[in-house]
């Protein structure tokens, strides 16, 4: 059995080897070198700050060769995203490069705001690709992927596979665990 066979049961799309070892090992060097500053919490395209109770990361500027070929790879993804969601999705938001150190983390979350007047409203699917497996805790924890109210509490851990990109309905609660060693690194999306 494929260690995401229950995901995809459950609906969420994960497409492996999207990247290979070394685009992720490039890509996540880059990443370790680059700026960066507390990841921010967004309300809408004016309004964002930083609340480390609630999410603990590290967002990184990466030089901008590196934006572009994540970026084109969301592209590639998108065709087939929508197809898995049965969704017309025309763009994609541009990557957040992310580092989460041990300690670090983001509470369970939506990534859609239940409020039209949010921009954040208009996300459909949120993409997570891991660029390492190489950290313990962590785990980006999915839920309500089983039917039935008892369900809807219980988070079901992700496993991290280096280059694999896994995609789920933006407005489905969702949460990164505390890293407890090693470095996570991911880049986030969100296709509209």
């Amino acid at each position: 059995m494929n260690r995401f066979s229950v995901f995809r049961r459950a609906g969420i799309y994960v497409a492996e080897e999207v990247m290979s070892a070394q685009d992720c090992l490039t890509t996540q060097a880059a990443m370790l070198s680059s700026p960066s500053v507390a990841a921010e919490l967004y309300e809408n395209d004016d309004e964002s700050r930083v609340d480390e109770r609630t999410r603990r990361t590290r967002s990184v500027e990466p030089p901008a060769a590196v934006t572009r070929t994540i970026d084109a790879l969301f592209d590639r993804l998108r065709p087939a995203i929508a197809l898995h969601f049965k969704l017309e999705l025309t763009r994609h938001e541009p990557p957040h490069f992310l580092l989460y150190r041990p300690g670090d983390f983001f509470v369970a979350h939506r990534d859609r705001s239940r409020s039209a007047e949010a921009d954040v409203s208009s996300r459909l699917v949120s993409c997570v690709l891991f660029l390492n497996d190489d950290f313990t805790g962590g785990e980006l924890n999915l839920f309500g992927i089983l039917e039935g109210g008892s369900w809807d509490s219980v988070g079901f851990p992700c496993p991290p596979a280096a280059g694999a990109a896994v995609a789920f309905p933006a407005g489905m609660l969702h949460e990164v665990r505390p890293v407890t060693s090693g470095v996570r690194a991911s880049v986030v999306t969100w296709f509209r």
